[in-house]
């Protein structure tokens, strides 16, 4: 559906069902109490009214997933906050596209790296990303760099994996965590709630939750809130911290576009 189109009526029938499953953790709770029969001996207790919840958010996520994955293309602003070392970098903001199964443009238009760009497509190179630096150095135009390049890694933190940066992929990890996290008994949906997001600007559904107390099992962060789009229920934004409550990463989709038309010529520097 491209922005502006008009509305299906699904997502608020999901809305309604999400409400009803919620009622519906509080009434087992109180006719059912305790369940600790799923998880292991030596995890904290959870209520059967926690468990339901747990795995309606986690069903949710799994629809939402996919959703995405019949989207032929999208564009949006992508805006991305990461930590580089013991260090959280400045916001950065960029003109995003991406057209399935697996090609990405990225422009940087933010003040610090305005002009860099990025770009990859699986199809024509599977290993390789094309990069252009901004400043005086982009005049050397596109260069080729190996997806796990550790130049890249240090010089260049902000190209780093560019093919994992799709909402795709993003919604993919944090639900493989999630789940990693009910496995050893420590997943706790701390809070749900509606609320207007001032970053994506849209109104949206809110998911805080508690992962895990230590890195354990590939468990890589310690706590994980999404923000899905209460209309089209598409994740716009999420925010990981470590294990020392340190805001990790933070991702931002706004302005967002539904199988849009993508200008192929984005792709052109890679050969």
């Amino acid at each position: 559906m491209k922005r502006g189109a008009k509305s299906s009526s699904k997502p608020a029938i999901y809305i309604l069902l999400f409400a009803a499953c919620i009622s519906l953790c509080f009434s087992v709770h109180k006719v059912f109490g305790e369940d600790n029969s799923q998880h292991p001996a030596n995890a904290p207790k959870i209520s059967t009214a926690q468990v339901i919840m747990n795995n309606v958010v986690i069903d949710l996520l799994k629809k939402d997933i996919a959703s995405l994955k019949k989207l032929k293309s999208y564009h949006c602003t992508f805006i991305k906050q990461e930590m580089f070392g013991n260090k959280l970098n400045h916001e950065e903001t960029i003109d995003y596209y991406y057209k399935a199964p697996c090609m990405i443009y990225m422009k940087w238009t933010n003040r610090q790296e305005k002009g860099l760009t990025a770009v990859y497509d699986c199809k024509k190179d599977k290993d390789h990303f094309f990069a252009k630096d901004s400043g005086l150095a982009g005049s050397l135009g596109f260069m080729k760099f190996s997806l796990n390049s550790t130049f890249v890694k240090v010089f260049h933190p902000n190209h780093w994996q560019i093919n994992q940066s799709d909402i795709i992929f993003i919604s993919e990890m944090i639900l493989d965590q999630m789940e990693d996290s009910i496995k050893t008994g420590q997943f706790l949906l701390s809070s749900i709630k509606a609320t207007h997001d001032n970053d994506a600007g849209v109104d949206t559904l809110r998911f805080d939750a508690f992962l895990s107390d230590k890195p354990v099992d590939g468990i890589l962060y310690k706590k994980a809130s999404i923000w899905v789009d209460s209309n089209t229920l598409i994740p716009v934004k999420f925010m990981l911290y470590n294990f020392k409550d340190e805001l990790y990463e933070r991702y931002v989709l706004k302005n967002i576009e539904l199988n849009v038309d993508v200008p192929m010529n984005l792709f052109s520097p890679v050969k």
